[in-house]
């Protein structure tokens, strides 16, 4: 490989030289490029096209190693999830409970009163939890009137 490269290598600098010895004795060609004219002679429209040919193949270069490492690593990734899904089938899970629930009782309320439950519309209130609230039958539905099991009214007031 470092042969054939360094074969092409001697074959660009020959056709170079080619063309620096034969066109040194040309005229100037003129280039109408609408807003810009250039005049130039045949060895720099031979660079020029030189210089395009590099930056073509560098642009075709980069591409493709995008490319090739892209690919690599979507490789890359799917293997990774099939490792996964072939650890996560072959071990039982560590963290997995058990699907039945210990028998125990909940532990009764020493007063529980049943709460009455305000009507739709009605503004709830957020009471703190350590005081029992019960409404009494004649309350209205927007919470005038609170009873609780403390003396004192809901608002510490006596």
């Amino acid at each position: 490989m470092l042969v054939i490269g360094l074969i092409l290598v001697l074959i660009a600098l020959v056709v170079v030289g080619f063309m620096a010895f034969g066109t040194a004795n040309l005229d100037k060609v003129e280039i109408d490029l609408g807003v810009l004219t250039a005049n130039l002679n045949p060895l720099e429209i031979f660079g020029l096209g030189a210089l395009c040919i590099v930056v073509l193949v560098l642009g075709l270069l980069l591409m493709f190693t995008g490319l090739r490492r892209q690919r690599r690593k979507r490789k890359e990734l799917q293997e990774l999830r099939q490792k996964a899904d072939l650890a996560e089938r072959a071990a039982p899970r560590q963290d997995a409970r058990p699907e039945t629930r210990p028998q125990t009782r909940p532990q009764a309320r020493p007063e529980a009163r049943p709460q009455a439950r305000p009507e739709s519309g009605a503004p709830q209130q957020s009471l703190p939890s350590d005081r029992a609230v019960r409404r009494d039958p004649g309350t209205p539905p927007d919470g005038d009137r609170i009873v609780t099991d403390r003396p004192g009214g809901p608002d510490g007031s006596r």
